[in-house]
């Protein structure tokens, strides 16, 4: 189509000025080559942050599209007091701006200055919560505003948005719920109506349908879990909904499918796209994701939980954004992004949210800042409208016959006073451990408890109130992180097979590792081989990566047979500022490696959706500095792969892996990628190195009694085979094209290959 348009305008353009025509041809070919570009403005509150500021860019991004997002952001506010603000031109507004990613704020903002920033394409007004229901609240506020914001905005052609926020949750004690009868259902619905009725009276014919999203995520099995607090959005999945719903709504593409969804699980993931996709088609009424089930396999708990109390999401954490009695987060992720059977809940509500953590902290615990900065408190004093004298959360899912060792963080900054605070742990012993910590201007103690054993339910409770040195005047006291590992003995064996690793996310596949971190000192321990055995390998950063991306091939034609949740993500690096920073190179190693053997490597690195030079060099140093430097454009790479081989560890057992950009590289951020690696003892050839682990359509992986696997219509037997290949099950008088139940409870603890047809897939008892 654009060839087309291209070759009518070149036939024509002896009709125009030769100006005129190449600013039409630039156009033209800028649309073609750059996707659609948009700018929009919100004049809001905390639920236009939530909406925009975390997810919004980088769907976008994902999508091939550009986005600027403005907030002119004011907490609580409703459209009559941004209408007093404008006629007042009071500078009351902290300005929210994200330019590629990067987030800046400039406050005493008003809002005359915000309008007139950029040429803003959008500019989109919501109701303050407790009345979005409201119809009578929105008149004349809304109208005034428009014509305030024409009369400023520099874009004569200004598109005007209606946001349609959601309700609250069904237990929040926002005082606002009374509205509506403190019922979920009356809100839900009378938000419906009146955002409609005010588009319609406004003229606005944009409505941003984010509520009916987040109702029909409700449907699915996440439930009702959708907000922290009962009323902001939770802080992952949460959010990620109602970003979908704008990205779909204003670039008129479906987000089903889209590859950026950090911190979330695919099916996380699944029910946000689906429920955002399906309000936008549907916007006036619920859309039931009931039928969407979880079939995402289990990790058996071996690696430690991370576990954030309010915060950012950040790789290899687990945010617990509501405070609330019965918030909480079904199987954990462990520290390597892997999902766990492990639960946290809270029993007993904390106060609220505390936002004055300290961002630079030092600690064994090696917390990020996007952990760090926010907390839950309590408080003994009346203060926010109650007291929270203590609050308790349970640990569930763990093995009673198990022990667990525990580190807990807190920190509340420009305090001067004690603000100390107990942690209290019950499990098969009731108040086993009690440890006393003070947040007061804390970055650099935590508190170790060790070898708590859960009661015979598999629960460990955890109580936090207020220490005995506590000298605040009302008692506040708080909790930022903790840190969850099981005391279980590792065995290992010898590292004699091949080891494969992949960066940013796993296929939650057990001969895949996962190093779920790209900050200085993350580590991914105890590596496993390909035959799922544990080894003494691990594998570190030494120099951080800038983040992750999400655009790597989701099939691949390589010799390291890679599942598409290998390919999908990478770590990446720039020469140039990106999200903020420059990181000109990286650095991993592995350790505990045998001086006196020397090792092969294969290294998988991609960037779909790019037209210019983003290669790679991998420089190894063992016994030799700088012995093997590979190079590999990332480019569209589905199909290369870079190898070194025979290279020696030095004295300490120790090999080095530098990146950066190569010397082809003409990417003008300077981008560089590394997607996965496999290393293996000089000589090896692993027994499974052929076992392709995504063809067999099964669920759960790993297994404890029962494997559900689909048949088709031309298989007639499944075997059940030893990593070596001996036959040790045989299931016949299958059901074709359906799924089939496997009793596999007799088999003992580990690694199986199962075999139906042509097809082969890894799976693990548990």
């Amino acid at each position: 189509m654009i060839t087309a348009l291209i070759v009518s305008i070149f036939k024509k353009q002896f009709k125009m000025k030769r100006t005129l025509f190449l600013v039409i041809l630039t156009l033209i070919l800028s649309t073609a080559l750059f996707g659609k570009q948009i700018k929009v403005l919100a004049v809001g509150n905390s639920f236009s942050d939530d909406a925009m500021v975390q997810y919004l860019h980088g769907i976008t991004a994902a999508a091939g599209d550009e986005i600027i997002i403005g907030i002119a952001y004011i907490g609580g506010s409703s459209l009559e007091q941004h209408h007093n603000n404008s006629v007042a031109n009071s500078p009351a507004y902290l300005y929210i701006k994200v330019v590629n990613g990067v987030r800046t704020d400039r406050a005493s903002t008003t809002l005359d200055w915000a309008l007139k920033d950029e040429v803003w394409d959008y500019i989109s007004f919501q109701q303050v919560s407790q009345n979005s229901g409201k119809y009578d609240t929105y008149f004349p506020y809304l109208t005034n505003l428009m014509t305030y914001a024409k009369g400023i905005a520099t874009n004569p052609n200004v598109e005007f948005i209606l946001h349609s926020t959601w309700a609250y949750a069904q237990n929040s004690n926002h005082s606002g719920f009374v509205n509506y009868g403190n019922n979920q259902m009356t809100m839900y619905n009378a938000i419906v109506d009146a955002t409609k009725r005010a588009a319609e009276t406004a003229g606005i014919t944009l409505v941003i349908p984010a509520g009916t999203a987040i109702q029909n995520a409700r449907t699915s099995t996440l439930g009702d879990t959708f907000t922290r607090d009962g009323y902001h959005l939770e802080l992952t999945y949460g959010r990620y909904t109602a970003s979908c719903t704008w990205f779909e709504k204003l670039f008129e593409k479906t987000v089903v499918g889209n590859t950026f969804a950090p911190g979330l699980t695919d099916f996380q993931k699944l029910v946000a796209q689906t429920a955002a996709h399906n309000a936008v088609a549907n916007p006036l009424e619920i859309t039931s994701l009931s039928d969407l089930v979880d079939e995402t396999p289990k990790t058996p708990f071996t690696k430690p939980i991370n576990l954030s109390f309010a915060g950012a999401a950040y790789e290899g954490w687990n945010i617990l954004g509501g405070f609330q009695a019965d918030n909480g987060i079904p199987n954990l992720k462990d520290n390597e992004g892997n999902l766990t059977g492990v639960s946290v809940k809270i029993t007993e509500r904390f106060g609220g949210v505390n936002f004055a953590g300290s961002q630079a902290t030092n600690t064994t615990m090696n917390l990020p800042k996007e952990v760090t900065k926010d907390n839950f408190f309590g408080n003994t004093g009346t203060f926010g409208g109650g007291e929270f004298p203590k609050g308790t959360f349970v640990i569930s899912s763990l093995e009673p016959d198990e022990e667990y060792d525990f580190k807990i963080f807190a920190s509340r900054m420009s305090a001067n006073d004690n603000r100390e605070a107990y942690y209290k742990f019950s499990g098969a012993v009731a108040g086993d451990t009690t440890l006393y910590l003070d947040a007061s201007n804390n970055e650099t103690k935590i508190v170790e408890a060790y070898k708590i054993k859960p009661n015979s339910n598999g629960e460990i409770v955890v109580e936090v109130g207020k220490g005995p040195n506590n000298n605040n005047s009302l008692g506040f006291f708080h909790i930022t992180a903790i840190k969850i590992v099981p005391n279980v003995e590792i065995t290992t064996v010898p590292f004699t097979e091949q080891i494969n690793v992949t960066f940013a996310h796993g296929p939650l596949d057990i001969t895949w590792n996962v190093l779920g971190d790209f900050r200085e000192n993350a580590k991914a321990t105890y590596l496993r081989d390909i035959n799922g055995d544990f080894t003494d390998i691990s594998l570190e950063v030494v120099e951080r990566f800038n983040h992750i991306n999400g655009n790597g091939p989701t099939e691949t034609n390589t010799d390291m047979d890679m599942p598409a949740g290998v390919s999908k993500d990478s770590y990446y690096g720039n020469t140039a500022t990106w999200m903020g920073i420059i990181v000109p190179k990286s650095k991993i190693k592995l350790v505990s490696l045998d001086p006196a053997l020397s090792y092969d490597f294969s290294i998988f690195g991609s960037r779909m959706g790019s037209t210019d030079n983003r290669e790679t060099y991998y420089s190894f140093s063992g016994a030799t500095v700088n012995d093997t430097t590979l190079y590999l454009d990332a480019s569209d790479n589905n199909s290369k792969t870079v190898k070194a081989l025979g290279i020696q560890p030095n004295a300490e057992g120790e090999i080095y892996i530098e990146m950066g950009p190569g010397p082809k590289n003409n990417n003008p951020t300077g981008f560089y990628y590394i997607t996965a690696l496999n290393i293996k003892p000089s000589g090896v050839s692993s027994a499974l190195n052929t076992v392709r682990t995504s063809k067999l359509d099964l669920y759960p992986n790993p297994f404890k009694d029962l494997l559900n696997v689909y048949i088709k219509e031309d298989v007639g037997q499944v075997q059940i085979l030893s990593p070596d290949g001996r036959t040790i099950r045989i299931f016949d008088n299958l059901i074709q094209n359906s799924y089939n139940n496997l009793p596999l409870s007799d088999l003992n603890k580990g690694l199986y290959i199962i075999k139906a047809g042509a097809d082969t897939s890894v799976i693990v008892k548990k």
